[in-house]
């Protein structure tokens, strides 16, 4: 049996379905981050620091389950509308301004998107942001066109809900980018041999810490045992 908008949209289903939709970002905004800085790294960690890295992009996730949910509801009315009014003309026509309603509400919010990505970067002119600006853009251009042309509600489901995948993905890709090409040389590491080594915590775990070394480029894992201090402007984040 195909599920429809009014049964996804029930409380008694969302009370179910939206946590384990929350969980799956989750994991993909993990995964996506461990893409961007090379997976090779996801072993060096343990199961329960993967946990706790998907616990922390648990805020992310909701905002992507919320965008989930407030695009089938969009779906959702606009399939209504068309349905209810039928083959007349008036029909047509409340069915076109319900349809203008709709692209004025995802425009304004692209827009606002936008407006406020480059107004926040314009001093800096961060590249990566101005391209997560545009993926935003298109991903919610293709969640409009669904919302307008789709009529299969299990298939409009399918499809909002991938380009939620996506855009999980891509975001985590893009962040972890940026960390590599924009990050500041914000921590000291002190080894157990008195070497310093400036750069950027990427990921920290029970293990050790990612460590990237804005000198030579490189990437490295250090186990805690071999660091004695590892600093920040505002204090000692780990000490031996």
């Amino acid at each position: 049996m195909q599920i429809t908008l009014s049964e996804w949209q029930k409380p008694e289903h969302v009370k179910i379905i939206a946590p384990i939709i929350g969980v799956i970002f989750a994991v993909l905004f993990e995964i996506g981050f461990f893409s961007s800085i090379g997976l090779g790294w996801f072993t060096f960690f343990p199961l329960s620091n993967h946990i706790e890295f998907a616990l922390e992009s648990l805020p992310l996730a909701l905002v992507m389950v919320l965008l989930l949910y407030f695009w089938t509801f969009l779906a959702r009315r606009f399939i209504k509308i068309v349905r209810d009014n039928g083959g007349t003309r008036a029909g047509q026509d409340s069915s076109a301004r319900a349809r203008r309603r709709i692209v004025y509400v995802v425009a304004g919010l692209i827009f606002c998107s936008e407006i406020v990505l480059v107004w926040l970067e314009w001093n800096k002119i961060d590249r990566g942001i101005l391209i997560f600006s545009v993926l935003f853009g298109v991903l919610a251009s293709a969640a409009l066109v669904i919302i307008l042309y789709v009529r299969v509600e299990f298939v409009v489901i399918i499809a909002l809900f991938s380009i939620c995948v996506i855009s999980s993905c891509c975001f985590r890709v893009l962040y972890g980018h940026l960390i590599l090409i924009n990050g500041q040389d914000s921590y000291v590491l002190k080894s157990s041999n008195g070497l310093n080594v400036h750069g950027v915590v990427l990921i920290a775990g029970d293990r050790g810490v990612l460590f990237l070394d804005r000198g030579s480029s490189q990437t490295q894992f250090w186990q805690w045992k071999q660091i004695e201090a590892l600093t920040r402007k505002f204090g000692v984040l780990k000490e031996k």
